[in-house]
């Protein structure tokens, strides 16, 4: 073999190492992803599975719809910061969506109706609260996350996951 065949071979061996490298790389980049957003689901199971996040909720399945800044203020008496640790649980969520972060498919099966019911509940709290503030960015998250969830099922009606998957093994 000459020189400039060894060189030649030297070339393709090279850059034959720097495209398997890549594609390691790719392969090592989509693990990661995959693990992070396993460890984003574990935190969102995590925030769902509180004492103050369940006992707020639940709470919030009872309020009707329409009720003022006052009103909410009145029936959670004593346990407003329970009720602002709710709100910025969605808020937080909103800007990791948008960001992405999280996915909005994961975010839709875990909490669609939670976000869903709790805008349509807090609507008309979050327009008072912007009112007093001066501002209309306070929840801003909230309320843009709970319009693209609506979005989604305008487009498809949720189906619960008892029906969708009733053959799956």
């Amino acid at each position: 073999m000459t020189i400039t065949e060894l060189g030649s071979l030297g070339e393709f061996l090279g850059a034959f190492g720097m495209v398997a490298s890549l594609i390691y790389l790719g392969v090592q980049i989509r693990q990661v992803k995959k693990g992070s957003e396993r460890e984003v689901a574990f935190e969102l199971i995590r925030s769902f599975q509180t004492t103050d996040f369940a006992r707020t909720m639940n709470a919030m399945f009872d309020l009707p719809l329409g009720l003022s800044r006052a009103e909410i203020e009145q029936r959670f008496d004593g346990r407003m910061d329970e009720l602002l640790a709710y709100f910025a649980t969605w808020e937080s969520i909103g800007i990791l969506v948008y960001k992405r972060q999280i996915g909005i498919d994961l975010v839709s099966d875990f909490f669609s109706h939670p976000i869903v019911h709790s805008w349509r509940v807090s609507e008309q709290y979050m327009t008072d609260f912007r009112a007093e503030m001066g501002r209309d960015t306070p929840w801003e998250w909230f309320q843009w996350l709970a319009e693209r969830v609506m979005e989604r099922e305008a487009d498809a009606a949720p189906v619960p996951a008892y029906v969708e998957f009733r053959d799956w093994k």
